[in-house]
């Protein structure tokens, strides 16, 4: 199934771009985050390991609707790790561990007993991390939305519950060969080939993506791996798409005015 939708998809492929988004976690990240748990979010699972997307119940259970649309005759563009030379370079910088910055196992290497602290779905691991998108196409893209595509088993990553914070994304359907597929994507903007000055768009933004992850993570040494998410870039004409946080007080805004008109009514 995963090498059909590779086939049908050709802008999913590069599997070594996908790959390069492993971060490693250090304790020390954790001093300073505030308080926050699972109750605080609005967790949206990948269908899997490997798998393309989220399910439609998953979008529907999140309170989520679709806000774009695409198909492979779209302008895509391809993202990660700036070692491989994608049109959209991308580091990230850990931020806050909100929740289980280091499960209490008594024997990590070993991973997650009976007896031990582990992370769930319902217990995850939560954190912040920063991403920064740099455009290497040579050329200015008008807008630019950074989609998540799945969670990559490359290097023999375990398959284990991740989900994106659905308080920081909006929905993409995107179809090929009569399947359809539903995607986590941020809004980026313009993104230019300059510096910024004399009035032109820069060719950095930043955003920060919140991970959720309910399953025992590897380790590497002391420290836990995040699942390493693939990422495309799409590239559109225009056509601004709110913030999250934008996009809910905007729709509060729209039904106050409703319920007032009524009331006049």
């Amino acid at each position: 199934m995963r090498e059909s939708i590779r086939r049908q998809s050709g802008w999913l492929g590069h599997r070594r771009v996908l790959g390069a988004l492993v971060v490693a976690l250090g304790v020390l990240a954790a001093r300073g985050a505030s308080a926050l748990t699972i109750d605080d979010t609005n967790p949206l699972f990948f269908l899997g390991g490997g798998l393309f997307g989220f399910s439609e119940a998953a979008v529907e259970a999140a309170g989520l609707s679709v806000v774009d649309h695409a198909t492979p005759a779209d302008s895509f563009l391809s993202a990660g790790n700036a070692i491989y030379g994608p049109q959209l370079s991308i580091t990230q910088s850990l931020g806050p561990i909100y929740q289980n910055p280091q499960a209490a196992y008594q024997n990590p290497a070993a991973g997650c007993h009976e007896g031990d602290v582990c992370q769930t779905p319902e217990n995850p691991f939560i954190a912040d991390s920063t991403w920064t998108v740099t455009n290497n196409t040579g050329r200015d893209l008008a807008w630019v939305m950074l989609v998540f595509t799945r969670v990559s088993l490359a290097d023999g990553y375990p398959d284990i519950p991740v989900a994106l914070d659905g308080n920081r994304i909006f929905i993409l359907e995107y179809t090929a060969a009569a399947q359809t597929y539903y995607f986590a994507m941020v809004s980026l903007g313009p993104l230019g080939n300059g510096d910024g000055s004399d009035g032109e768009h820069a060719q950095s933004t930043q955003f920060v993506m919140r991970y959720i992850v309910g399953g025992d993570m590897p380790f590497s040494g002391n420290v836990q791996v995040m699942p390493p998410i693939g990422v495309y870039g799409l590239e559109r004409a225009g056509g601004p798409i709110p913030e999250p946080a934008t996009a809910v007080l905007l729709a509060s805004g729209l039904m106050a005015l409703a319920m007032a008109k009524r009331s006049r009514a």
